[in-house]
């Protein structure tokens, strides 16, 4: 590994002084030590050709006199030395290098970001950035934060995050962007930490195979409590660890009980509800071309079921209808006893005494609140899981008919008419768009034989006048059956309108067997099932013709709503299921309102989703065009996260491998990040009325150098 180069970093303030801030040039409570990431995710040295260092803080509370730039200096550049070339420091600890830089005038108490600009030669772009959010300096106190500049290069690296690497699927990642103090680290929280092969006769009842074939495979995954906070300026994952009166290093904080197939809801006051759930559970996958005895099309493998599997005995509890709350803000680091300025605070409120919800659920959607404007206080403090799978053996389907709302002004899950779902959905999406609240597939064989159209979505609107919602519409109620439009383990994302009026939601990937398909383009499942009842066969719903998108855009602002394959399609017809999807914001050129679309599978012999051999990742426009991204994953990884950074990289944690004919399944422990080419927020065209945490408006194009 390459020794890394280190430059460190001084801010000035005074030690003495009122809070409101300090005397231009003495020194300040604040050090920074910087690295630079190169292509590979490695430190590097110092790259001499750095022309230009920006270094920018930026308070949270601009109205405040004593907080605002306006009575500060903000942002200090230091530029090439004619005679040498390189950026020209300042020994400030008098160690005889050069190797400092420092910010006059800096305020205390007062919360706020710092950023690092490196531009290369005469370059008007970034070519290294590095952020750190929620510094508070205080009066009598050096604080030191560690802080990496990765290479904005357009492409993927492998990070090198410490001494934790996450080997998790059915986890959660949460960036922390919301409430007084958005510090912008990701949250990650339970998954699946284990997995291992088991016989399928011993543990569930399945139909015996046609002779000469294995054509079941089952994994017991077993779930974990760990809680893990990615720092964006070190790179590095921590764990909130909490010290006593003394200083001294308390027990790690951790989620109360293991969870994977959870929900992970951030509230406006920056809180996160972590809800639901299962421990262990047997995952059923199913060879459908050992049954359907067909050579016409290659229906591939099927995940039949995620079956919960508690154990008193074992310690098990399967699914659970708890929850509880990471508090961002609880036990801070105030002494900073190590001085490495590591943001580890945080930690758990038990929702044990509070109420919960009605049912046991995991593989749940969730969605916020319907709200009415920006000015309704609902906006963001509730919200609702909608369906998933419970603990009854024979899927009673109370989790997958039922809905629950939780509300933060209660800090539990409320007691209210909740209508039934349409149909039972054990693995669907929803999302909140104007005033409604919308709710896509998960509907599964066997169970939902009559109603594969209402399977589709439904509807749900809410009477803000009596405060209770109308009966649920569905959204497709054509004769014709269109399974392919019933998607399980999907995401739904809402959309920007390119017109006011318009309001689109993206509804991802797809899953289930090949429907083979005739000359006239009709469409016939690969296999049926058999009701229990009457033995009488039953057509899957969730097959899909070999030409099915990956991507559905479902336009809600019609009536009835409509629905095109045709946007957001990667090329190649390559489509992903289990993948993960992320809404790009305004903190990167031209790409606010773009959509990146990252790993997955692309055929139903859970082949990885590859572009060039390697992870595939596809990037939309706002539109829903394919736009040429060279970048691709290191690590090909499904049932992962892809998490948005503040400054416009996307992190990857976690994800799963899994080939069903060969009986494998792997878990990924490879962190990845995408950095894009290009920076917007370099103090030119940033835009920031009250915060850094404000990304209304986008750079259309780099931003020149800042002027000194």
């Amino acid at each position: 590994m390459p020794r890394p180069g280190i430059l460190l970093l001084a801010a000035a303030a005074a030690l003495l002084g009122s809070c409101g801030g300090s005397q231009a040039g003495d020194p300040s409570p604040l050090s920074v030590k910087v690295s630079f990431l190169d292509a590979s995710g490695e430190s590097s040295a110092f790259p001499r050709q750095i022309a230009r260092l920006v270094v920018k803080v930026t308070p949270y509370d601009a109205a405040n006199v004593n907080c605002n730039c306006a009575q500060r200096t903000c942002k200090k550049v230091y530029t090439a030395d004619p005679a040498t070339g390189e950026v020209a420091l300042t020994d400030v600890n008098g160690d005889g290098q050069r190797s400092e830089a420092f910010i006059e005038n800096l305020p205390y108490f007062c919360p706020m970001a710092l950023e690092i600009f490196a531009y290369l030669g005469a370059a008007g772009k970034v070519s290294y950035y590095g952020r750190q959010d929620g510094i508070v300096l205080t009066q009598g106190k050096r604080t030191f934060v560690k802080m990496s500049l990765y290479e904005k290069l357009s492409r993927t690296m492998r990070l090198d995050t410490g001494t934790i690497r996450l080997a998790l699927f059915g986890h959660t990642a949460t960036r922390l962007d919301k409430g007084p103090l958005p510090d912008h680290r990701v949250l990650v929280t339970g998954g699946f930490s284990a997995v291992q092969s088991v016989n399928c006769a011993g543990v569930a009842e399945l139909p015996g195979c046609p002779e000469g074939t294995d054509c079941w495979k089952c994994f017991v995954a077993t779930a974990a409590k760990d809680l893990y906070l990615f720092d964006q300026g070190s790179g590095k994952m921590r764990r909130p660890v909490p010290r006593d009166a003394a200083g001294r290093p308390m027990t790690a904080v951790t989620l109360s009980r293991p969870r994977a197939f959870h929900s992970a809801t951030l509230l406006a006051d920056g809180r996160v509800v972590i809800a639901g759930g299962v421990d262990r559970a047997l995952f059923v996958f199913r060879d459908n071309d050992a049954f359907d005895g067909s050579e016409e099309a290659a229906a591939g493998w099927e995940i039949v079921d995620v079956i919960p599997l508690p154990d008193p005995a074992g310690g098990y509890s399967g699914a659970q209808n708890n929850f509880e709350i990471f508090d961002p803000t609880l036990n801070p680091d105030q002494l900073d006893v190590d001085r490495d300025g590591d943001l580890e605070r945080g930690g758990i409120v038990a929702g044990e005494a509070i109420k919960g919800m009605v049912a046991k659920r995991f593989l749940q959607a969730t969605a916020y609140y319907p709200w009415e404007g920006d000015w309704d206080p609902a906006k963001e403090r509730k919200f609702v899981q909608v369906g998933g799978r419970d603990n009854d053996a024979a899927d009673s389907g109370v989790a997958g008919s039922t809905v629950d709302v939780f509300d933060s002004a209660t800090n539990g899950f409320i007691t209210s008419t909740i209508p039934s779902l349409l149909v039972r959905r054990t693995f669907p999406a929803a999302v909140t768009l104007g005033g409604a609240l919308w709710i896509f597939g998960g509907s599964r064989m066997p169970g939902e034989e009559t109603a594969p159209n209402t399977g589709i979505g439904e509807k749900w609107v809410m009477s803000f006048t009596t405060k209770s919602w109308n009966a649920p519409v569905a959204l497709y109620t054509s004769a014709e059956g269109h399974p392919e439009y019933v998607r399980l383990f999907s995401e739904a994302i809402s959309l920007p309108g390119t017109t006011p009026a318009l309001k689109r939601v993206l509804v991802t990937g797809w899953y289930g067997a090949r429907c083979s398909t005739s000359a006239e383009g009709a469409e016939t499942p690969t296999f049926t099932y058999t009701n229990p009842d009457d033995e009488t066969p039953i057509p899957t719903h969730i097959c899909s013709p070999a030409a099915v998108p990956g991507n559905l855009v479902f336009d809600v602002s019609t009536d009835p709503v409509t629905i095109s394959s045709t946007l957001y399609r990667a090329p190649g017809g390559v489509a992903q299921a289990f993948a993960a999807t992320t809404l790009l914001g305004c903190a990167e050129g031209a790409r606010g309102g773009w959509v990146l679309q990252s790993g997955g599978i692309a055929s139903t012999t859970f082949a990885p989703a590859l572009v060039s051999g390697k992870g595939a990742l596809f990037l939309y426009d706002q539109s829903g065009v394919n736009v040429p991204l060279t970048a691709a994953l290191d690590a090909s990884r499904m049932w992962h996260r892809a998490v948005e950074l503040k400054g416009g990289a996307v992190l990857f944690v976690g994800g799963a491998r899994v080939d069903p004919a060969r009986g494998t399944f792997e878990i990924v422990s490879d962190t990845e990040l995408l950095s894009f080419e290009g920076q917007c927020g370099d103090g030119v065209l940033e835009n920031v009325p009250a915060s850094p945490a404000y990304e209304g408006a986008c750079c259309s194009v780099d931003a020149a150098p800042p002027s000194g």
